[in-house]
């Protein structure tokens, strides 16, 4: 197989659009630095490098057709970062709302820009609580520094004092405590930025984990020095501890787009497969093997290679059990032969759509491998074995309607004929009773001989109805195999889990335990049996050990082989082995869900 195809060449990784965006960006940065280039060079650099890295990853996401809407968020951000240093122009400069325009959206960079890292990969926040706190971090900061503006006067905040200001009350004292409070609430708020993005990183995997970690990075280093500079700033720190943390903010503001511009390069470079990638499936020889690896190469654990068998809506697991495909919480992608046909599908984590190109590429490499190399035996194999099992489970449901069938004719049939000729006698002794004969004893007998039938036929009926699904099963499986276990003579210990499982479950583990305890009385002549259940990992484990002679088998015809098929129909699995001091063993392993 050949190395799947690299970006194509009118395709570039990065693109001339971000490039000239970040130059135009860089360019208006540097004349808004010019007050302090002579005084502030370092700085100056990190401000330029900020709004245009701002920039152009704005633009870049832009071009991404899942995160198009982040875009204009970090955009956004390098207009607010922008704006935020203003505060250095010289008075000449501060005219108009500018000022004004500096003092409310200067901590906006932080707002829109940290929306944009916990929104990443995905266009929208996800859960309610990232988007209270972001309301709150917006309202705080843009509507706290409204507040302020009205309580106070421009030169208060060293802005030039002709300069346009929404002054309501000009209080300052009441400017310094609300001040104060938005400067403590904007730390606090800022501080808990990289709580949640690490919140986020401890419950995501896979590919989401993997798409988040630059993110979280940069959230975690500009929320911890953000929060200590506005620190600094609340406690009237100055001088060059100030100095250095205001540095120190600007260098961390640059980690956040530097990393998603890293990400995104490296979603755009992975857009296929690696050459260690095809080797990894192509040397698959089972289907589980190539399921394991392609959850390797996808960086998906929850991923499943589903085959077909036989219908369009008909899949198969890895382990040959039939698997239901729920396409609202997976996404279901075709595995292709090599004339396209689809032979299979894998079930993906839906975040993988970020990866298409790379999804389709390892599903395309599946199909390769199932049709041309030994895969092909093993799916045969799993195919074969289904239709075998669904023949034999036709044929034990035939089975099992002829002996009901049975049962009915030969048994509760032939006790209501015999109802049916003793109502026949009463009809027979009214009519004499009528016409003056006494027969009162003769119809008391054909009462009591009528009312004993009918009791026989109710008790077949409830015998052949416990036959096919015990009645007793309704109070659980402890209650019925205590009823059904009681009076054997052999000692049988229960240790049964009371936790209710379903009841096609419930069903076939009393079935399985039932057939395996008569098994060890009548061929193994055990002298102690022990009878456990238990619920571990959403999976019933129903077990019947022994002290018997051993040897048993699920030999073709035998009630073991028949149990095997019905525990393999509800995808679990029967295994009969020896008992590890002598005796046998019979274990069940049965999906719950």
């Amino acid at each position: 197989m050949a190395r799947s195809p690299a970006p194509p060449a009118n395709d570039p990784v990065v693109g001339w659009r971000p490039i000239l965006v970040a130059v135009v960006a860089g360019l208006l940065a540097v004349v808004f630095w010019l007050p302090r280039w002579d005084s502030d060079f370092l700085l100056g650099v990190l401000y330029v490098l900020d709004v245009a890295s701002f920039a152009m990853t704005g633009t870049f996401l832009l071009t991404d057709g899942r995160t198009g809407r982040l875009g204009w968020g970090m955009i956004g951000a390098s207009f607010c970062y922008a704006v935020s240093w203003w505060w250095i122009w010289p008075p000449a400069w501060q005219w108009g709302p500018v000022p004004l325009i500096s003092f409310v959206l200067g901590y906006g960079w932080f707002v829109v820009g940290g929306l944009a890292l916990v929104r990443y990969p995905e266009p929208a926040l996800g859960h309610r609580h990232e988007r209270f706190y972001f309301a709150t971090l917006a309202i705080w900061v843009f509507g706290g520094k409204i507040v302020v503006a009205t309580a106070s006067r421009p030169e208060w905040i060293r802005w030039n004092p002709d300069a346009w200001w929404p002054t309501v009350v000009a209080d300052e004292s009441l400017y310094r405590l609300v001040s104060g409070a938005v400067g403590i609430g904007v730390t606090g708020l800022a501080l808990l930025l990289p709580v949640l993005l690490l919140y986020r990183v401890r419950h995501s995997q896979g590919l989401e984990r993997s798409d988040m970690i630059p993110a979280t990075a940069a959230a975690v280093s500009i929320g911890v020095v953000g929060g200590l500079y506005l620190i600094a700033v609340n406690l009237h720190v100055t001088g060059p501890l100030t100095d250095a943390l205001r540095a120190l903010s600007a260098f961390a503001a640059l980690v956040a787009p530097v990393a998603f511009i890293v990400s995104l390069i490296q979603r755009r470079l992975k857009s296929g497969l690696g050459e260690s990638d095809l080797r990894l499936l192509s040397r698959s020889d089972t289907v589980e093997e190539m399921q394991a690896a392609l959850r390797r190469v996808l960086d998906d654990d929850t991923l499943v290679l589903a085959v077909r068998s036989g219908s369009p809506t008909s899949f198969l697991a890895p382990n040959g059990y039939p698997i239901a495909v729920d396409e609202d919480t997976r996404w279901l992608v075709e595995v292709p032969d090599r004339n396209g046909r689809p032979i299979a599908a894998l079930l993906v984590d839906p975040t993988l759509h970020r990866r298409e190109n790379t999804v389709r590429a390892a599903a395309a490499a599946c199909g390769i491998v199932l049709t041309d190399g030994m895969l092909q035996d093993d799916l045969t194999e799993k195919l074969s074995q289904s239709q075998r099992s669904r023949s034999r489970l036709t044929r034990d449901s035939l089975n099992e309607l002829q002996r009901i069938g049975h049962e009915l004719h030969d048994g509760v049939n032939s006790t209501l004929q015999a109802v049916q000729a003793h109502l026949s006698r009463i009809r027979i002794h009214l009519r004499r009773h009528r016409a003056g004969q006494d027969r009162t004893t003769e119809l008391g007998d054909a009462l009591d001989d009528a009312q004993a039938a009918v009791q026989v036929a109710v008790k077949e009926l409830r015998d052949l109805a416990r036959g096919i699904h015990p009645e007793v099963l309704a109070e659980g499986l402890g209650p019925a195999l205590q009823l059904k276990f009681d009076g054997v003579a052999t000692p049988i210990t229960l240790d049964i889990d009371e936790r209710r499982t379903p009841p096609e479950v419930e069903l076939i583990m009393y079935l399985l335990l039932s057939e395996a305890v008569t098994n060890a009385l009548k061929h193994a002549h055990a002298s102690r049996i022990t009878v456990s259940t238990r619920i571990v990992d959403g999976h019933a484990v129903a077990r019947v050990g022994d002290d018997g002679r051993g040897g048993a088998h699920a030999t073709p015809g035998s009630g073991l082989a028949a149990l095997s098929e019905r525990v393999r129909s509800l995808r679990g699995e029967l295994t009969v082995r020896g008992g590890p001091g002598g005796g046998t063993v019979v274990e069940g392993v049965i999906p719950c869900a």
